[in-house]
């Protein structure tokens, strides 16, 4: 009776064990399948302020001239739009398909808005601005950088890691916006301007000037625009 005893002992303690075992390896999977995956948070983005103008110019069919007095009327929605230096002029021209005329037309557009302050961007698009059929209409377009508007992403009532709901700015947003206040050209954040080489007599010069305790001293900082 007594080895009959240990044996029934031994047998459910064996069995309490693979019961225990087999509770672990659940508890282990369902606190897998409930482990929150970081949700994707878009990237902040920048965007001008409402002051931006766009207006068609107008080319002959077939000709990289535009039409009888399109050149004086652009000038004056330039001028009574008062463009000044830190403004950017943008021009998108339908590609035609010919080399010749979309060179042409590049140029008269060049030509059409040459004579303001701003900065000029003109290229070509394809398809047109407009849509099939209107390789000939050019969409002008004038933007004031005065204002720069970062765009925050929004995260999501039931986001990962519900404290980060509470952050104002939103988490995603902060580096834009530190971005934004720190640029020296706030322009540059929506319509940045090509990278070039420096010039090789110009930084030359500066090493002289260095070597000789002839450094020039720097502008002073209300003399930077923006």
């Amino acid at each position: 009776m007594m080895m009959s005893g240990r044996v029934h002992n031994m047998t459910a303690r064996i069995s309490n064990r693979r019961l225990s075992g087999l509770a672990c390896a659940g508890l282990l999977a369902a606190l897998a399948a409930c482990t929150p995956e970081p949700p994707f948070i878009p990237d902040s983005s920048y965007r001008t302020g409402p002051s931006e103008m766009a207006f068609s110019l107008y080319f002959q069919q077939g000709s990289a001239q535009v039409r009888a007095g399109e050149a004086a009327r652009i000038r004056e929605i330039l001028r009574d739009l008062g463009v000044r230096a830190g403004d950017d002029i943008s021009v998108r021209i339908g590609v035609t398909g010919s080399e010749t005329l979309d060179e042409g037309r590049l140029a008269t557009a060049a030509a059409v808005v040459a004579g303001t302050p701003a900065r000029v961007r003109i290229f070509g698009t394809d398809p047109s601005p407009l849509g099939t059929g209107t390789a000939h209409i050019a969409v002008v377009e004038v933007i004031r950088n005065g204002r720069i508007v970062v765009v925050c992403p929004t995260p999501a009532i039931d986001s990962w890691e519900r404290d980060r709901l509470l952050v104002d700015p939103p988490v995603a947003c902060a580096n834009a916006l530190n971005i934004a206040n720190m640029a020296a050209r706030p322009r540059d954040l929506v319509a940045p301007g090509s990278l070039r080489g420096s010039d090789g007599v110009t930084s030359a010069a500066a090493v002289v000037r260095y070597r000789t305790d002839a450094v020039k001293e720097p502008l002073p900082l209300d003399s930077i625009g923006d």
